[in-house]
């Protein structure tokens, strides 16, 4: 018997909000995006400008240190799952 895999996740809105997002695999749904289009023009003003660091960008590279470890470890886990999908899909 196979058991619904239930996910919480925490998707940190520049803001500062904290909005707990629950998703079942059959719901079809999957984050495409990790920043929001705020913070990615945020991060991109200060590589251009290579600025202050200002109480939003501190704030990103908090957030980066704490879960990119982990946002790396879910894009190898599906990178091997296009791989496994793609070669079972050649046969």
């Amino acid at each position: 018997m196979i058991f619904p895999l239930r996910l919480s996740v925490m998707v940190i809105l520049t803001q500062g909000i904290y909005k707990p997002c629950y998703d079942n695999y059959n719901d079809r749904n999957m984050f495409s995006r990790i920043l929001t289009a705020l913070e990615r023009k945020r991060i991109e003003a200060y590589i251009k400008a290579d600025g202050e660091k200002d109480v939003n960008i501190r704030q990103l590279a908090l957030w980066c240190r704490r879960f990119l470890p982990q946002i790396k470890k879910d894009i190898e886990l599906l990178e091997r799952l296009m791989k496994t999908y793609e070669k079972a899909k050649k046969r």
